[in-house]
């Protein structure tokens, strides 16, 4: 007899495999959406359920031995399903997956004893402290808590009155809350609802005098939770006017510090307008004159001064007239004054002697102005060392020319290239540096052309307008 080969086995397995996955991700997941949004509103309403489990005996009740379950159940599918069933899906064994089935079975029935908190708020909160609602003080939570744990005391307060005024009217022995309350969206509809079915209750019975007193009492507190949910409501009211006030604020001072910004922009520009017009007088005042070289006591022979001329053609910027502007030995060496005299002035040449006998110094056609801080670029600068045969230009991918800072003289390149310090002439706080990212050939070498960098004391120091 031939024996029948059963096909359908494989997807027999397969489609058992697949059911079984997805009952099992589904609870992870659903597990997984539980404990988030346990841990979530308890974060938001944290000293409320504080308070509300303090004054509930039955631990069983208390919302954080049900957030511990909820926990604990979460981190035990999920170690169970990958220790026990990952594998098992994986290899498609069916057998060992059936006989997981009761494993899945206690853990989805310890989910369903959870589940209605996954959808947690009021009524969740209601099952779990319907008795002890009446010990916690009201004035305590609306004084003290956040808006949105209020609102949900106040509905379990709500929940309370309607469950005392069903049992006034000897309409509910036990503490359940009709349907209609519970659905309601707001505070103030769980108040009509409530008032409705006072005022239809009234009419339907005869009432005693000690019932009557009790309705009343009752309507009383409705009243209140009524007023209280309005505070809250103007509360929040206030709330966001106050945040659409300080994002008003917020988008004011971006503005006036944009404008602010434009300003300081401007004020630079007319001020560089104004030296360039200043400039423009020099200029006409010397164009039927040639230069005859100026007024240094530092570049004091005409071999200095012919080596200076050499410099600025080598800058591709012939020098016509100078002026001077700050002498250390006329004007004292203070840099208060060298900023006095030279701040705003635009192409300037800076000439240091040291005591060592150096001569060195730069050119900058940018402005030395202590206000405006930070470095500023300048692809026309250059420095000297009058003893050496060319300048150093400043490098095309140049980052710091010069900065100028009021309690120091001239600055040039990073690191710093040239240092002039405060009252140069009576300390060694000026000096001379290497720097990778300003200066031609001063990378290794300073101006002096010696290894790093060499403090100096000048003798006399000179700033010329040329």
């Amino acid at each position: 007899m031939t024996k029948t080969k059963h096909n359908h086995v494989p997807g027999v397995i397969a489609l058992q495999s697949q059911n079984s996955s997805e009952d099992w991700n589904r609870l992870r997941q659903d597990s997984r959406a539980l404990d988030q949004g346990m841990h979530y509103w308890y974060e938001k309403h944290m000293a409320l359920v504080d308070n509300l489990d303090r004054q509930q005996t039955n631990s069983d009740l208390r919302f954080r031995t049900k957030l511990d379950k909820s926990s604990h159940l979460r981190s035990e599918i999920e170690r169970f399903y990958k220790d026990r069933v990952d594998s098992s899906l994986a290899k498609g064994d069916v057998l060992t997956l059936k006989s997981l089935q009761s494993d899945l079975g206690k853990f989805k029935q310890r989910y369903q004893d959870l589940q209605y908190l996954a959808n947690i708020g009021p009524q969740a909160i209601w099952r779990m402290y319907s008795q002890i609602v009446h010990l916690v003080s009201s004035h305590l939570i609306l004084e003290n808590y956040p808006s949105s744990s209020c609102e949900v005391f106040l509905y379990l307060k709500s929940y309370s009155i309607c469950v005392s005024l069903m049992q006034v009217l000897n309409e509910n022995p036990v503490q359940i809350v009709p349907q209609k309350v519970l659905d309601c969206q707001s505070l103030f509809s769980v108040s009509d609802v409530i008032s409705n079915y006072i005022n239809e209750s009234v009419q339907r019975q005869e009432l005693q005098n000690s019932q009557v007193a009790q309705i009343d009492y009752l309507r009383s507190q409705l009243d209140s939770i009524k007023v209280s949910a309005m505070f809250l409501r103007l509360k929040e009211d206030q709330k966001q006017k106050i945040f659409e006030i300080e994002q008003k604020n917020t988008q004011l001072e971006q503005r006036l510090a944009q404008i602010n910004q434009s300003l300081t922009q401007q004020i630079e520009e007319l001020k560089l307008q104004f030296a360039q017009k200043q400039d423009k007088v020099v200029e006409q005042v010397a164009t039927t004159e040639e230069s005859k070289g100026f007024d240094s006591v530092i570049l004091n022979d005409e071999q200095k001064q012919s080596k200076m001329i050499s410099f600025f053609e080598q800058a591709g910027c012939p020098l016509k007239q100078t002026t001077l502007l700050w002498r250390g030995t006329i004007h004292t060496f203070s840099a208060n004054e060298f900023h006095k005299l030279c701040d705003n002035k635009q192409k300037t040449l800076t000439i240091v002697k040291t005591t060592e006998g150096f001569i060195i110094g730069g050119y900058t056609s940018q402005l030395w102005n202590h206000n405006a801080g930070g470095w500023k670029i300048d692809q026309s600068a250059w420095l000297f060392n009058i003893d050496q045969p060319s300048i150093f230009k400043f490098k095309k991918d140049g980052q710091y020319t010069m900065t100028s800072v009021f309690n120091t003289g001239p600055i040039f390149g990073g690191g710093h290239n040239l240092h002039i310090a405060d009252f140069a002439h009576a300390n060694n706080n000026s000096y001379v540096d290497v720097f990778a990212n300003s200066y031609e050939r001063l990378e290794q070498k300073n101006l002096f052309q010696k290894q790093g960098r060499a403090n100096f004391t000048a003798t006399e120091i000179e700033v010329f307008q040329v």
